[in-house]
């Protein structure tokens, strides 16, 4: 009686724990890493193009799908969109407050500072693609097909999870087009805005760990 008790009275605090903290829009500052210095960089690349592919939906069946709050999709322009990357929700499942990266930042920067640092790591400067750069500099184009976090509510815990997918195309002799993911699940007691941007934090690092793997072949190429 008294197990049973205690578990009415956890799932009630869980509740109320989630609503409380949900209705609102939460805006993130996850900070990009750090560049590597470029004095040992011997190869060049472009990164020329960043496309945001990410498929919204007012009412997607399940919460890994992207969605957005106050007016729906339609409400927000792309570059409010590339700032999107979580929906919260309360104890029963309904969807709530959006989760944004702060202004002046994107889904397209983090993957973009990622992916420089990996290429960093393999003796590759970057080049803007409307600067002078090399003749034999190799050309990357990004896809996101998935950037999202999203609430996994548990019988103990909540689990805030989030997934980065992308399609990354080499170009130089010839075409290479690599899928690169990482998934991550961090089990936390309430959502707060320190636990989603832990979790994205963690993604981004499994990322990071996940390009490295895919590209190291680029550390060969001369």
């Amino acid at each position: 009686m008294k197990s049973k008790l205690s578990h009415a009275l956890f799932v009630l605090f869980f509740i109320l724990t989630l609503t409380s903290c949900a209705t609102n829009r939460s805006v993130l500052n996850v900070t990009p890493e750090e560049p590597l210095p470029s004095t040992f960089l011997n190869k060049s690349a472009v990164i020329r193009s960043t496309t945001d592919a990410r498929q919204f939906m007012d009412k997607p069946p399940t919460p890994d799908i992207p969605s957005l709050g106050q007016g729906g999709v339609l409400k927000h322009n792309s570059e409010l969109r590339s700032r999107a990357i979580g929906r919260k929700r309360n104890g029963y499942g309904k969807a709530l407050g959006d989760v944004f990266l702060e202004e002046n930042n994107s889904v397209q920067n983090l993957v973009i500072n990622t992916l420089t640092n990996v290429l960093n790591k393999y003796g590759y400067k970057i080049y803007n693609v409307n600067s002078s750069y090399p003749q034999d500099t190799i050309f990357i184009d990004i896809t996101i097909n998935k950037f999202w976090s999203w609430i996994d509510i548990g019988f103990w815990s909540i689990g805030v999870e989030a997934e980065i997918d992308t399609d990354v195309s080499i170009t130089y002799d010839d075409n290479k087009t690599k899928s690169i993911s990482a998934r991550t699940s961090n089990r936390v007691m309430a959502a707060t805005d320190s636990a989603w941007k832990e979790t994205i934090d963690l993604v981004l690092q499994d990322y990071k760990k996940s390009a490295a793997e895919e590209l190291k072949f680029l550390a060969t190429h001369k």
